[in-house]
This record gives C-alpha cells, structure tokens and sequence, in this order.
C-alpha cells in the first residue's frame, strides 16, 4: 500500500535524478536511485496522514473509522456498512446529541471524509460523496453507520461490484509495477543522455492513469 502511495513522488525524483546526472555514469544514476527511492519512503512516512493530522480529535474517529473500512476491504464491498459504535468511533452522548439536531457530528464525519480521501487518492473506486452517516435507535441504545445510506452504493460511476473494483486495482498496481521495473532497468549509453532515453526522445515522461478514468 505505501509503495503505491509513495510512487508518483518515486516517479518524480527519478526522472529528477535522471536529468541532473546522466552525464554521470550508471555508478551514480544507481546511487541516485536508490536514493530516490529511500527519500521517498521517508516523505511518505511524514506526510501518510497529513491532513488527519490537521483534524480535531472529534473527526479523527470518523477518519479511523474509513481507514479501518479500506484495510479490511470493505469498501471495495461498495454497500458494506461499518458499525462505528461496535468499534468504538463514536460515543452514545454525541449520538443522543445529533439526534435532538446537534449538527456538529455531522461536521465532523464531512471533515474526516474530505480529509481521508486527500491522504489515501488512491481509493479511487469509491465516490465519497455517497459515504453517509446513518444513526437508527434501538430501544435506548443510539447506533452509528457509515455506509451507502439511501444511495445504492457508494462506488464512482463505472463500478457496479467488487469484482470490478479487484480487477481495477489489479490492472492499475501492474501498470505501476511495470513501469517501477522498466525505470530500474535503465540504464545511460556511453555518449547518449539517459534522460532523452527516458523520455523517449521527446523530453516527456510516463503518467498512470486509474482504470476508471480512461476511455471507454
């Protein structure tokens, strides 16, 4: 999971590495690249969460709560609902607060959804703007959802199952895999510029777009 998030700046710094030290030699272009890649995994690990940490204490349950949702794959599910009293997200008073119309949980789901998809884009299978609160009461007991609510799922248009969205990730992470693997196997000719090499002539550099985003 972090090598993906971590690749688009993995991408950036080779190419970075490749322009500034082609006329140098495989020696260092390899040193430069492993480099590259240790500075990514340490942006990574500083900046995984960013905008969680920006978040009240009050939204980071919600955030917990949708993170908890991905590594478990059930937003994958795209209808799975996510019990976030059970888990320990919410608490009975704040539930006994929205539902005489404290507004201010639901300012703090929206808060930790919008934070949440700016630390994790590469969720892009699941349209945000569809994973709602639900709060229902059984006999005394306040309960808490998140999940569809009333729309039919919450995936981006496109996706109508799981198995679409494993086979959508499955052909995205081999796009990225071929592309970290021909990126670690270049290597510069005596006398040619490795970055002419790499951007094939035309100074351009090789994007990755999600599956759900090309033409049909």
């Amino acid at each position: 999971m972090k090598q993906r998030r971590a690749f688009s700046l993995v991408l950036a710094i080779i190419f970075s590495l490749v322009v500034a030290f082609s006329d140098l030699g495989t020696a260092l272009y390899t040193s430069g690249l492993g480099s590259a890649v240790k500075a990514a995994g340490k942006q990574e690990q500083k900046f995984g969460r960013y905008y969680y940490e920006q978040l009240p204490e009050e939204a980071k349950g919600f955030y917990d709560a949708m993170y908890n949702m991905y590594v478990q794959g059930i937003l994958k599910t795209g209808t799975e609902d996510y019990d976030l009293v059970k888990n320990g997200h919410v608490t009975s008073g704040q539930l006994e607060g929205y539902a005489n119309g404290n507004t201010t949980l639901l300012s703090y789901m929206g808060a930790a959804r919008d934070a949440f998809y700016a630390d994790y884009p590469e969720i892009f299978y699941v349209d945000f703007s569809y994973l709602s609160l639900r709060v229902t009461k059984k006999g005394s007991e306040y309960c808490a959802y998140l999940g569809a609510g009333r729309s039919d799922n919450y995936f981006v248009r496109g996706f109508t199952s799981q198995k679409e969205v494993e086979a959508a990730i499955a052909e995205y992470e081999a796009k990225v895999n071929t592309i970290v693997e021909g990126a670690k196997k270049l290597v510069p000719e005596e006398g040619k510029s490795l970055a002419v090499e790499a951007g094939g002539g035309g100074g351009g550099a090789a994007f990755i777009s999600h599956p759900s985003q090309q033409a049909s």
